[in-house]
C-alpha cells in the first residue's frame, strides 16, 4: 500500500492537479480527448517528481520519503492555490473508443518488455552498469556527488598503488589530455575521481534517468531499479502515439507506434539500462506540448514544453541538439508571422543557464568532450557556423512581406530535396576515407544509414519513411516545423558521424531517443496518408475501404518484418543469474572487510567492484597496476591490516606480488557463466554467447614467505603470482589446468637460494606442424636462462639458475620475475581454429627446486 501511494504521489497526482489549475485556457485543456488528458496528468507529474529528485540530489539531500513527503506537500499547496477550483467549466470529453490505441499499444509493448525480466546488468565497465549503480548511488547517499569513505580513508603515500592520478603514463585507459586535467583519475569505468583526499567522485553522465533508478530502487528496490527503463519504454510508444496523432493523424500514428512497440530496438532497450529511452519520451512529449502553444495558442503548454526539452539534456547530452533545432524551429516562424510566447521563450532561456551551470558545475570531465569536439571541428566547424549566420541573415532579412512570402512558399521544396539527395548520396554512394570536411572517414560512418536500412528498417522501410517525410513536409511543414528541424537536426549529426563502438545495439542507442520513432511514423504516414485525401473521387466508399485497406496490410507486411527480428529477444534475459551470483559473492564478505581487485586490463574481473561497492557497500579498492611497488604495497598491507579485519585479493588475469613479505593465503575458487547477446558490426546479432567469470579470492598477510620448495600451479590459484597470461583452461581428458602465454608473459618465483636453483617448466604447444615448433626463451630478471622448444605434449623443461643469481635472488625482499618471449601464432587468422587468441606456450606448472 506504501508502494501504491507513493507511486500515485510522484507520478500521477501532481499532473493532474496542475493541468486542472484554473489559468491559462483550462477550458481548452478541458476539450482535449480523455486519453490525452490522463497522458498528460501523468507526464506532467513525471517532470514534477525529476525535478524535486535532481533537486534533492543537487543538494545532496535525496530520499525517496523525503520526495514523496515534497509531493504531498506540493499538492496539498496546488489545492490550496485553486481554492478547490479544479473542475472543468464544462463537462469534459468522456471516453471514446479512440482510448482503446494507447491501451493496446500499452497491452502490446508491455507484454513483449516484460514478458521476461529486464536485464540484470549491474556491472561495471559500460554505460548500462554506469547508470544503474550511479542511480542506487543517490538512493543510498542522497546526492549527485559520491563520498567515497574508503577512497579518503587511504593515506596520500598509497594513492599510486590505487589511483596515480593524470601523470601516470601507464593508463591508457584515458581519453584525451584536456580531459586528464579536470579529474585525478577513475575510480571504477565511468567514475571520475576528483579528489583522492576527500574521496569526492562523480559519475560520468547526467543523472535524470539515474535519479529514476533511484526512484524504482525506493519503490521495489533493485529489482525496481531495473525496470525503470522499461515504464520509460511504455511511455516512449504512447508518447510517440500522441505526438503523432497530432502531426499525422490517428492511424499514422497508431500504425507507427505499433511498429515502434514491436521493433527489436524498443524491445532490447525497455529491458537494458540506457538514458535514451527516457529522451525519447520526453522528446515527443515536448514535441506535443509544442506543437499544441504554437499552433493552438495555448498557453499552459509553452513553459512545460521548455521544461520537458530542458530535461530530455539532462537525460542525456544530445538534447542539446534538440534545444539547436527549437531555436531555429522559433527563428523560422518569424517568417511564418507565429512568433512564440514570451512564456515558451524565457523558460527556455532559463533552462539552457541550467544546463550549462549543471553541466559545468556537477559533470565538468563529461562537459568538456562536446567543448573538445567544438574546438577540434575544423573545416566542418566553421562551415556550419559560417552557414547557420547566413541564414539568420537572410531570415531576419527576409521579413518584408515580398521575401517572407518566398522564403514560406519555398522552403518546404528546399528541405524536400536536401533530404531526398542526403539520403540519396549516404545511400548510394557515400565511402570511407578522406572527404572535404575530415581526414578519413571511418567504414562505419560512412555506411550508417546504409546500416540502419539494411538492420533495423529494410529499404522498403527507409523508401517508405521517404514518401511518409514527403507527405508530411508537403502538408504540415509549417505546422509541423518543430518536427521536422529537430528529426533534421539529429539525423545530419548522428548519419555524419556516429561517434560510438559500431556495435549493432549500441548504434542503435543513437538511433533511439528521435531518429527511430520518427521514421515509424512516417512509415505510418506512408501508409494512411491517401485514405485521408480529401479529393471527391477518394471519399467514395469503396475507394475509401480500399486505402485503409492498403494502410493496414503495409503496417501488418512491416509488422511482421519488424516483429521477427525481434522474436530471438522475446525470451532472453541479458546477464540473467548475475545478480544472485554477486549477491552470494556479497555474503562472503564482511563490513570490516577490504577487497581489492586486480587491475582493469588484466582481464574482466574488476566490473564486479563496481556493484560490491556501490550497490552492496562494500570496502572495494581496484589496482592501478598488474605489479605493484613490492616495498609500497607491503607498507599499504601493513597500515590496511590496522584498520581492516582482513585484506583480500580477488583476481583472475594475473596480478604480480613479488614481495616476500606478503603471504597469498587460498581461500577459494569460483566459476560461473551468464548469457550474453554476442556482439556484431556487420549483422544484426542472432546468437547467446556465455560471458565467464573465474577468479580466486585470497586473504593477503604481512608475513614472511620462508624458503621452501615452490610450486606454481597454472591455472589452479596462481592469479597472485602472474601477469599477462591468457585465462585458465582445464584440459578435460587430462584433468590438468593451464594457461596460454602470450608473446610476453611473467611469473613470480618464490624460494630461490644457493641451494634451491633448479627452475623447471611443464610446458607444451598445439601449434600446427607447418608453423614450425612453440619457441620461448626464458629470462629471469634480465638474466637467460635458456628456451624451450615446445612438443604436442606436456613436458618438463629443467634450467639451473647460476649460483651467483641464487645467491642475490635469495638475500633480496623482492621475488624475481620470470619473462616468457613466446613466438605466437593465431588459430583464426592462420584457419587452422576458430580461437581468435594470441597463443604461445600451454603452460601447466613451473616450480623452483634443490
Amino acid at each position: 500500500m506504501y508502494a501504491f501511494g507513493a507511486t500515485l504521489l510522484l507520478v500521477y497526482l501532481p499532473g493532474a492537479l496542475v493541468f486542472r489549475l484554473p489559468f491559462a485556457e483550462r477550458k481548452c485543456r478541458a476539450l482535449l480527448p480523455a486519453e490525452e488528458r490522463v497522458f498528460w496528468n501523468v507526464m506532467i507529474s513525471l517532470a514534477i517528481t525529476s525535478v524535486v529528485a535532481l533537486g534533492l540530489a543537487a543538494l545532496g539531500h535525496y530520499s525517496f520519503n523525503i520526495l514523496c513527503l515534497i509531493n504531498g506537500a506540493l499538492c496539498l499547496l496546488l489545492i490550496l492555490v485553486s481554492r478547490l477550483n479544479l473542475s472543468f467549466e464544462k463537462p469534459a470529453p468522456k471516453p471514446t473508443l479512440t482510448a482503446l490505441t494507447p491501451l493496446v499499444l500499452i497491452g502490446i509493448a508491455a507484454t513483449i518488455i516484460f514478458n521476461v525480466p529486464p536485464s540484470e546488468y549491474v556491472i561495471g565497465g559500460r554505460d548500462p552498469g554506469v547508470y544503474i549503480n550511479e542511480g542506487i548511488q543517490i538512493a543510498q547517499r542522497g546526492g549527485l556527488n559520491i563520498r567515497d569513505d574508503v577512497v579518503a580513508s587511504v593515506p596520500s603515500q598509497f594513492h599510486d598503488i590505487f589511483y596515480p592520478g593524470p601523470s601516470n603514463p601507464d593508463d591508457n585507459y584515458r581519453n584525451h589530455n584536456i580531459e586528464r586535467n579536470s579529474y585525478h583519475d577513475v575510480r571504477f569505468e565511468g567514475f571520475f575521481l576528483m579528489n583522492p583526499h576527500n574521496g569526492t567522485v562523480i559519475s560520468q553522465f547526467p543523472h535524470l534517468y539515474p535519479a529514476w533508478i533511484a526512484i524504482g530502487y525506493g519503490i521495489n528496490g533493485l529489482s525496481g531499479a531495473r525496470q525503470t527503463a522499461g515504464m520509460w519504454a511504455l511511455l516512449g510508444v504512447v508518447a510517440v502515439y500522441f505526438a503523432g496523432a497530432w502531426l499525422v493523424g490517428r492511424r499514422a500514428a497508431a500504425a507507427g507506434s505499433l511498429l515502434l512497440a514491436l521493433h527489436i530496438c524498443q524491445i532490447w532497450y525497455g529491458r537494458y539500462p540506457n538514458a535514451e529511452i527516457v529522451m525519447q519520451a520526453l522528446t515527443f512529449t515536448g514535441l506535443l506540448a509544442f506543437f499544441r502553444a504554437s499552433t493552438e495558442n495555448i498557453r499552459f503548454f509553452a513553459p512545460l514544453s521548455a521544461l520537458l526539452f530542458t530535461l530530455c539534456v539532462f537525460a542525456h547530452f544530445t538534447g542539446v541538439l534538440t534545444i539547436g533545432a527549437l531555436a531555429a524551429t522559433v527563428l523560422l516562424n518569424t517568417l511564418n508571422k507565429k512568433p512564440l510566447p514570451k512564456n515558451f521563450i524565457v523558460p527556455m532561456i532559463g533552462g539552457v543557464l541550467l544546463i550549462v551551470t549543471y553541466f559545468s558545475v556537477f559533470l565538468t570531465p563529461y562537459f568538456l568532450r562536446p567543448l573538445l569536439l567544438v574546438r577540434n571541428s575544423g573545416l566542418l566547424g566553421v562551415s556550419l557556423f559560417a552557414t547557420m549566420c547566413l541564414l539568420v541573415a537572410f531570415i531576419l532579412r527576409a521579413q518584408n512581406n515580398r521575401l517572407s512570402k518566398l522564403a514560406t512558399q519555398w522552403l518546404p521544396w528546399i528541405a524536400l530535396g536536401v533530404v531526398w539527395l542526403l539520403c540519396s548520396y549516404s545511400y548510394f554512394f557515400r565511402m570511407p576515407g578522406p572527404t572535404l570536411f575530415t581526414r578519413h572517414l571511418a567504414e562505419h560512418d560512412a555506411g550508417s544509414l546504409r546500416t540502419l536500412t539494411s538492420l533495423y528498417l529494410t529499404p522498403l522501410g527507409l523508401f517508405a519513411a521517404l514518401i511518409g517525410f514527403s507527405c508530411v513536409l508537403k502538408k504540415s511543414f509549417w505546422r509541423g516545423l518543430a518536427f521536422t528541424s529537430i528529426l533534421l537536426v539529429t539525423s545530419g549529426f548522428f548519419f555524419y558521424k556516429i561517434r560510438i563502438i559500431p556495435e549493432h545495439f549500441w548504434a542503435a542507442r543513437r538511433f533511439l531517443p528521435i531518429i527511430m520513432p520518427s521514421v515509424f511514423l512516417l512509415i505510418g504516414t506512408f501508409a494512411f496518408w491517401p485514405s485521408s485525401w480529401r479529393h471527391p473521387r477518394f471519399k467514395k466508399p469503396l475507394v475509401r475501404r480500399s486505402l485503409i485497406t492498403f494502410g493496414i496490410a503495409t503496417t501488418i507486411f512491416f509488422a511482421y518484418q519488424y516483429g521477427q527480428q525481434t522474436k530471438p529477444l522475446l525470451n532472453h534475459v541479458e546477464y540473467a543469474g548475475l545478480i544472485p551470483q554477486l549477491e552470494r559473492l556479497a555474503e562472503e564478505l564482511q563490513e570490516s572487510d577490504l577487497l581489492l581487485v586486480e587491475e582493469r586490463r588484466a582481464s574482466d574481473i574488476h566490473i564486479l567492484a563496481l556493484p560490491l561497492a556501490y550497490i552492496y557497500a562494500e570496502n572495494v579498492l581496484v589496482l592501478a597496476h598488474q605489479t605493484p611497488n613490492p616495498s609500497q604495497f607491503s607498507q599499504f598491507l601493513d597500515w590496511a591490516q590496522g584498520h581492516y579485519r582482513r585484506v583480500l585479493f580477488l583476481g583472475s588475469g594475473g596480478t604480480l606480488m613479488q614481495s616476500k613479505l606478503i603471504r597469498a593465503l587460498p581461500i577459494k575458487s569460483e566459476n560461473f557463466q551468464i548469457p550474453e547477446y554476442e556482439q556484431t558490426s556487420n549483422r544484426l546479432p542472432t546468437a547467446v554467447r556465455a560471458k565467464e567469470f573465474d577468479f580466486s579470492i585470497y586473504e593477503l598477510r604481512n608475513e614472511i614467505v620462508e624458503p621452501e620448495d615452490y610450486l606454481l600451479d597454472i591455472g589452479e590459484m596462481d592469479d597472485v603470482y602472474i601477469r599477462n597470461f591468457h585465462a585458465k583452461e582445464n584440459h578435460g581428458s587430462l584433468n590438468m589446468s593451464f594457461r596460454w602465454t602470450k608473446t610476453i608473459s611473467h611469473a613470480s618465483l618464490f624460494g630461490i637460494t644457493e641451494q634451491r636453483r633448479i627452475l623447471t617448466v611443464w610446458a607444451g604447444s598445439a601449434r600446427p606442424e607447418h608453423l614450425g615448433n612453440s619457441i620461448a626463451e626464458l629470462h629471469l630478471e634480465g638474466h637467460f636462462v635458456g628456451t624451450i622448444n615446445a612438443t604436442s605434449q606436456i613436458q618438463a623443461y629443467r634450467f639451473e639458475i647460476p649460483i651467483n643469481l641464487a645467491r642475490t635472488f635469495g638475500q633480496s625482499t623482492v621475488a624475481p620475475i620470470l619473462r616468457i618471449r613466446s613466438n605466437t601464432w593465431n588459430p583464426e587468422a592462420t584457419n587452422t581454429g576458430l580461437d581468435g587468441r594470441t597463443l604461445g606456450l600451454m603452460v601447466d606448472r613451473i616450480s623452483i627446486t634443490e
